[in-house]
């Protein structure tokens, strides 16, 4: 720190005290900062301390300058002088154009302020600005200049002026070369900068880019790091090809590079790059500026104005920007802009009321957002411009706004969305609310309004119980009218089956009667068929009624599959036979197979369809057809019956199922029937969830099928596995054995088929013909390996004793089928499985089968049997009492209940035959007396006879103690069976017969 020197002499003291000053101003002298001392003088103001950093920031040679300047302050300017201030204003200090050195006004008044003692802004802004050094043609000193006062010793008024500068360059004002220095100093600055930058010239002869320089991070880019500089790009192109840079690409771009010449606009370009260096798919954005142009011949730089590109080389600085990622958050925003517009029109065009609201501590709610459909709403309460607002500042009461926030309160306890409905009384509607949370402390609400709904939903609970009323009303009337028609039937089935009984008993006891002449059997014969048919009927008519009222019940247990199809053929077959037309099935299904299901209502199905076909059937055939197939563990039998019929219109196929209707009336007429059988079937099928269907054409037949799914059980049945390794022996030896052929004869050509494809699956030659007179005229080879010869009965007997001829002279065995009776050389029709392969067996493997069977009864006599009846109907006694006679026993018959409940208690009956309706007391009531009053060790079995076949008659006499239920008219053998199922003394003695 320097000083002006004094000529005066000191004292010890005085020395010792500028041996500090002189220490500190030493320290000063050295500091960054500067510092300046000025005082107060009579004459002005005197400079009496200064620093190197002073004279530094203030473009200083020496301190001569900071004199004058003083002095020229006071002779120009009054002490008292004031300056307008400005915070936002910066004053010069330096020197001026004439080289003079100037201190701004604003300086002189704050260094008058502080001498006074008035406050000062702590830091007030200045720069200094030189002209003659160098250094001071390229930039300048921004000063920060603070003013303290303080008393020296001689007590003059002071103020130090502490400076702090900060140096700013100034660009260049003049066009010159730059020095090695400046142009590193330049290039460290751009590299610094980070930049996809380059230096390039455009030859317009060559028609090339010179690439002069470019940064380390354009050459990564671009080029995978290959450091491009000072050479040509089209010849670095063609001797590096890896770099992707095409001639076409380097003229396009100088083409464009060209548009800024004589213009200080800089040209800019976007484009998607897809694989050029590192560079894949990436969006660049390319600006190019105008630096200056050199003449090719007189080699002269300067600044092309007038834009002429010929005769020149340009040069151009050239900078990249990867906007990328830039880019797609500008379309993401502008797609998300758009999608948000495209929401808050689509909220707009709902009419259901949508709002975002966030729920306040207050329990209030702040609306953030509402659709015009809310905003409407909220108008007609009052609640105007609602978005932005809180329900409190819309006036809204809390205790109804809690109607909607407890929704929200409910969906931030449990987490999930929730949709109720309430009544708001404050708007007199019902609403249906869905609401869920939107994000941390905001939750969506739509509201619908379902006013109308609510109304009608009353109205319809309204039409309901009316409806309900007016259904238990109509019920009371159905279920009288259905007690009325089901004593009807009850009634009318007694009354007919009582006297129908009696009619075919006495029937059947003239038909087994010797020395009746042949016409009065053939009378007696249709009589019982008359009988037959009139009980067919009834049968038909009950079953409709039980099934309409739902009173059938499948009775589901394990049965033998063949033995149901080939006992349902059995039934049919009579009246087949009479007509002439073949019966006979093709069943698919292995021999063992036992299915669960009511085989009693199987059979019912089967037997209706067989003798709907053999009705309506006149010439030709009828075929049954079974076949299965697994799905799921369960087995699924598909059954068809196909006939050669009368077949059905396309007009009938609709009606046929209906109750009571036939195809025609006139089919009525001729072939008669109730036109109940389909339609029993059909509902049948349907409780056993199948569906029945038909195909025909009119005069050509028809084909009914359906399917049923049912379970399996493994088969018990020691005879039918003996068959089936019959079977499995026929295949086993059909290679071995020379006479393993069949021929068989019949003039069904359907038979003929299903016969053919059995025995291929046995692994036999089936030489299948229509007559007698093919078989004779066989070739010897063919008669020779036949095993067995199967014959129609209708063939004539003369080629029958041909043909049986030729059969013994090749030692085949001759078996015809169709005779009525059964004897070795006959089989009986439709054909049974165990007995082809019975034959067979004898036949080919020479094996003699018997099997265990329950062999018909010709004698049978149950002696010993007490029996107590109680019939009130003559003929029925007498009818009774005549099948019992011949089972040996000699029955006690009554006329009431009364009077059976009495021989109950005093005789020791095996069995009572109890009629359910007589006079005094009925059956029931009569069973329910003897199993009261008759000690235990004494009660009989009673089996109830009853002409109601309806199912509830039946249940009740199994509830009211009977042990079984026959229904009227009985057979003889009807009764005999459930006499042994009730009760079998040991007496019993039976008498069978053997086939």
């Amino acid at each position: 720190m320097k000083r002006r020197k004094t000529s005066n002499s000191r004292s010890k003291s005085e020395e010792k005290c500028s041996i500090s000053n002189d220490l500190l101003l030493q320290t000063l002298e050295l500091a960054k900062e500067g510092f300046l001392i000025v005082s107060k003088e009579k004459n002005g103001f005197k400079l009496t301390h200064w620093n190197r950093s002073a004279l530094k920031f203030l473009f200083c040679r020496d301190e001569k300058d900071l004199e004058l300047e003083c002095l020229q302050y006071h002779q120009s300017s009054p002490q008292n002088e004031k300056h307008e201030e400005n915070a936002e204003r910066v004053e010069w200090i330096g020197r001026n154009n004439d080289s003079s050195y100037y201190f701004s006004p604003l300086f002189w008044n704050y260094l008058n302020r502080c001498l006074r003692g008035e406050k000062t802004p702590k830091r007030i802004k200045f720069r200094s600005k030189g002209k003659d050094e160098k250094r001071e043609k390229f930039g300048f000193y921004f000063l920060s200049l603070s003013f303290f006062k303080y008393s020296s010793e001689n007590e003059r008024e002071c103020a130090i002026v502490r400076m702090e500068g900060e140096w700013h360059e100034l660009p260049m004002t003049e066009q010159r070369i730059l020095s090695i220095d400046e142009q590193q100093w330049m290039i460290q600055l751009m590299n610094l900068a980070n930049p996809n930058a380059l230096m390039v010239m455009w030859h317009p002869i060559k028609k090339d880019l010179f690439l002069c320089r470019s940064t380390p991070q354009y050459d990564e880019c671009f080029f995978k790091g290959v450091k491009l500089e000072a050479v040509w790009a089209k010849e670095k192109a063609k001797s590096n090809e890896k770099l992707g840079i095409l001639h076409s690409e380097i003229e396009w771009w100088g083409s464009q590079y060209t548009t800024t010449i004589g213009s200080e606009n800089k040209y800019e370009v976007e484009s998607i790059v897809h694989s050029v260096g590192d560079l894949k798919d990436r969006i660049m954005n390319g600006k190019c500026t105008y630096i200056d142009s050199q003449h090719l011949d007189s080699l002269e730089f300067g600044r092309n104005k007038t834009g002429e590109i010929d005769g020149f080389t340009h040069r151009f600085i050239v900078t990249f920007e990867d906007v990328t990622e830039k880019r797609e958050i500008q379309k993401k925003s502008k797609e998300m802009q758009e999608i948000n517009e495209m929401q808050y029109q689509f909220m707009n065009s709902c009419s259901n009321a949508m709002e975002l609201l966030e729920l306040l501590p207050s329990g209030h709610v702040k609306y953030h957002l509402v659709n015009d459909a809310c905003q409407k709403a909220l108008e007609s309460v009052g609640g105007f411009n609602a978005r932005g607002k809180t329900s409190e500042e819309l006036g809204f009461p809390l205790d109804h706004v809690k109607m909607y926030s407890n929704y929200m309160i409910e969906v931030e306890e449990t987490g999930e969305s929730i949709q109720r409905t309430h009544h708001d009384p404050r708007m007199n509607n019902w609403y249906s609310i869905s609401c869920w949370k939107a994000s941390s402390n905001l939750f969506g609400i739509i509201v619908t309004d379902v006013s109308q709904v609510k109304r009608l939903e009353q109205e319809l609970v309204k039409s309901k119980e009316r409806l309900e009323d007016q259904v238990e009303e109509r019920t009371k009337d159905l279920n009288l009218a259905l007690a009325v028609r089901s004593r009807f039937l009850a009634t009318m089935s007694h009354e007919v089956r009582t006297p129908l009984s009696g009619i075919m008993s006495c029937l059947h006891h003239f038909l087994e009667l010797d020395g009746l002449s042949a016409d009065s059997k053939e009378m007696m014969k249709i009589g019982m068929i008359c009988s037959e048919q009139l009980l067919v009927v009834i049968n038909d008519v009950l079953d409709f009624s039980k099934i309409d009222a739902h009173e059938v019940t499948l009775d589901i247990r394990p049965c033998h599959l063949q033995t149901v199809i080939e006992e349902s053929m059995e039934v049919v077959s009579i009246q087949a036979s009479k007509k002439n037309i073949p019966l006979f099935s093709r069943s698919e299904t292995p021999l063992e197979l036992h299915v669960v299901i009511d085989q009693g209502r199987l059979r019912q199905i089967l037997i209706n369809l067989l003798a709907n076909a053999t009705k309506f059937t006149d010439e030709g055939e009828i075929e049954l057809s079974v076949d299965y197939e697994w799905k799921n563990g369960k087995v699924v039998l598909h059954f068809a019956v196909r006939d050669t019929g009368i077949g059905i219109s396309e007009d009938s196929k609709e009606k046929i199922f209906l109750p009571f209707l036939q195809s025609d009336t006139s089919i009525t007429r001729r072939y008669g029937g109730s036109g109940l059988g389909l339609c029993i079937v059909k509902k049948l099928v349907e409780m056993m969830k199948g569906n029945i269907q038909v195909e025909s054409k009119l005069g050509e037949g028809s084909r009914f099928f359906f399917s049923i799914e049912v379970d399996t059980v493994e088969n018990t049945d020691k005879s039918l596995s003996i068959l089936s390794e019959i079977g499995n022996k026929l295949k086993r030896s059909s290679e071995k054995k020379k006479k393993n052929s069949v021929i068989l004869v019949n003039s069904s050509k359907g038979l003929l088929s299903a016969m053919r494809n059995y025995m291929m699956k046995l692994g036999i030659e089936c030489i299948s013909l229509q007559s007698c007179e093919q078989a004779i005229k066989l070739d010897e080879s063919k008669h020779s390996s036949a095993s067995l010869y199967l014959v129609d009965n209708n063939e004539k007997e003369e080629d029958l004793e041909g043909l049986k001829r030729i059969c013994d002279r090749f030692g085949g065995k001759f078996v015809i089928s169709g005779k009525d009776e059964e004897s070795s050389g006959t089989i009986h029709t439709p054909f049974r499985k165990k007995d082809i392969l019975i034959l067979l067996s004898e036949a080919i493997l020479g094996e003699k089968i018997v099997l265990e069977k329950e062999k018909p009864k010709q004698q049978q006599t149950l002696e010993g049997l007490r029996v107590l009846v109680a019939e009130d109907n003559i003929l029925n006694q007498k009818v009774i009492h005549r099948m019992l006679k011949r089972l040996g026993i000699e029955p006690v018959i009554v006329e009431n209940g009364k009077l059976a409940v009495e021989q109950a208690m005093t005789g020791d009956y095996h069995l009572i035959l109890m009629d359910c309706m007589m006079p005094i007391m009925g059956g029931i009531e009569a069973t329910q007396q003897i199993r009261k009053m008759v000690p235990s060790t004494k009660q009989p079995k009673i089996v109830a006879l009853t002409a109601d076949a309806m199912s509830d008659h039946k249940k009740s006499c199994l509830e009211n103690g009977m042990d079984e239920v026959l229904t009227k008219p009985i057979n003889q053998n009807q009764l005999f069976d459930e006499l042994c199922k009730v009760y079998v003394p040991p007496t019993i003695r039976r008498i069978v017969g053997e086939v």
